[in-house]
């Protein structure tokens, strides 16, 4: 695979367009006023017939390697490693995200965090499932 050069950006963006690009919104958490374990609430689980686990070939080869003791017995991540290694898969896109500069453990940081992953959620248009 042959490897091109970098083009050297010659005309730099302006510093406004930078600086704007990096702000997220700090957003404050508040701290609920009934104690933690409380606000929980247990509710059994129900499964429908229809969401049976779907195996896949893949899933059969590897557990038919266990079955018959065959070796070496790869892990799963081991096995589909080797099993998809003639794919030739690029990277698209690099992308940083915007940095929050608050300590990490500060419960404001980590709601501004899940606060503007949210965001992102609704402006890609994508879905996220409970599973």
């Amino acid at each position: 695979m042959e490897t091109l050069p970098l083009q050297r950006t010659v005309k730099l963006p302006q510093a406004e367009l930078v600086e704007a690009f990096g702000q997220v919104r700090i957003r404050t958490y508040a701290k609920p006023t009934v104690p933690g374990l409380k606000s929980v609430s247990v509710e059994p689980l129900m499964f429908l017939r229809s969401q049976h686990l779907q195996i896949t070939a893949f899933d059969t080869v590897w557990m038919i390697g266990y079955l018959f003791k065959l070796t070496p017995r790869l892990p799963w991540s081991g096995f589909m490693k080797m099993a998809m290694k003639d794919d030739d898969l690029h990277t698209s896109r690099i992308e940083s995200l915007p940095l929050i500069n608050l300590d990490p453990s500060n419960p404001s940081t980590i709601y501004t965090a899940m606060c503007f992953a949210q965001e992102q959620i609704e402006k890609h248009g994508l879905k996220v499932s409970p599973e």
